[in-house]
């Protein structure tokens, strides 16, 4: 089997932040191109709709998701808690391109986060 093509998208510098309260209706996000998330393994549109925004300044990478969802749930609030076993928004970040290591980042509904560094020995 073999994996779809990984899109590659470039992120926007933004001259001044974004406002940071749970929307995107932010004059600064729309500095930012909207990417429509699809299904990891088959390259598929999910059932419900997620598209995400980045961007990012000298300080901060800013992302920004809109996630529709019929069924919100969570029940971890610890940071680093296993909450990728639950409802979450999560951003694998690979600066290398080399597909050997990555930062992934999630947050849950609680606004509960975990963030790791991964690497993978080939």
């Amino acid at each position: 089997m073999s994996l779809p093509e990984i899109p590659e998208y470039r992120v926007q510098r933004t001259s001044e932040p974004p406002v940071i309260d749970g929307r995107l209706d932010d004059k600064v996000w729309e500095q930012a191109q909207e990417i429509e998330l699809l299904e990891t393994v088959t390259g598929a549109r999910p059932a419900q709709r997620t598209s995400a925004r980045l961007l990012y300044d000298d300080k901060c990478l800013y992302l920004g998701f809109h996630a529709q969802d019929s069924y919100i749930w969570g029940t971890m609030t610890g940071h680093d808690d296993p909450i990728y076993d639950e409802e979450v928004v999560e951003a694998f970040i690979d600066p290398t391109g080399l597909l050997t290591s990555y930062y992934e980042l999630e947050v849950s509904p609680l606004n509960t986060g975990f963030d790791a560094l991964i690497i993978n020995d080939t």
